[in-house]
């Protein structure tokens, strides 16, 4: 089959009408950067996308989340939200992970939005990958805060094995962002660093030889 996937995208998880994907358009900017898209496939052609909540998260933040999932953190995190539900005799879980962020209404004509990233575990999936987007207010401390219900929800449901593969699909985003942040900035220093090296190995190199032959009364 013909590979038709976006080339900035790095994963892409997908459940029942909706889905998250993982790409590379955040890291000019120092993010890694989440889409949540929810679709129905019965609608007409260009109208299918019933609602979309982007997620920007730090770049350190994200690189943390990773290696939370990796080091089995959050997995513990899970055992101790599960075994809190059955003895409070809930049936549905709290999130493990929550994220806030959001737009300032500064640079929304006026309108603070909010959204909420969250992860949290499933029933009849281990996990469910959730965005949550609405309409908010901005406190005296900078915080966007949701106000009310939000108005579009996001979930997708997600494998032991997917959400390993996200921390990965994190891990190799912040791989590549290291390389185009800091490389060129590094390399010329770098540079000059490697040819002093050298110049002092291929000095003491000769000197060495040099010694060598005096020893043995050749000079």
């Amino acid at each position: 089959m013909r590979n038709t996937r976006d080339a900035e995208q790095v994963l892409r998880i997908d459940g029942r009408g909706a889905f998250v994907e993982v790409t590379t358009s955040g890291l000019p900017i120092d993010k890694i950067y989440f889409g949540f898209v929810q679709y129905n496939k019965s609608a007409e052609k260009g109208s299918r996308t019933s609602g979309n909540i982007k997620i920007y998260m730090n770049i350190l933040e994200a690189q943390v989340l990773a290696r939370d999932i990796m080091s089995g953190r959050l997995a513990g995190l899970k055992m101790k939200e599960l075994k809190r539900m059955q003895k409070a005799g809930e049936k549905y879980a709290n999130p493990v992970y929550s994220k806030q962020g959001g737009t300032p209404a500064a640079s929304n004509n006026g309108q603070a939005i909010a959204r909420l990233f969250e992860i949290t575990p499933g029933s009849s999936q281990p996990w469910i990958l959730c965005a949550k987007q609405g309409k908010a207010h901005e406190t005296s401390e900078g915080l966007i805060v949701m106000e009310g219900k939000p108005e579009t929800t996001i979930r997708v449901p997600c494998s032991d094995i997917a959400l390993k593969q996200l921390a990965l699909a994190i891990e190799a985003a912040v791989m590549t962002w290291v390389q185009l942040r800091f490389v060129p900035a590094a390399a010329p220093a770098m540079q000059v660093a490697a040819e002093k090296r050298k110049e002092a190995i291929d000095k003491a190199k000769a000197d060495s030889a040099f010694r060598a032959m005096e020893n043995a009364g050749r000079v």
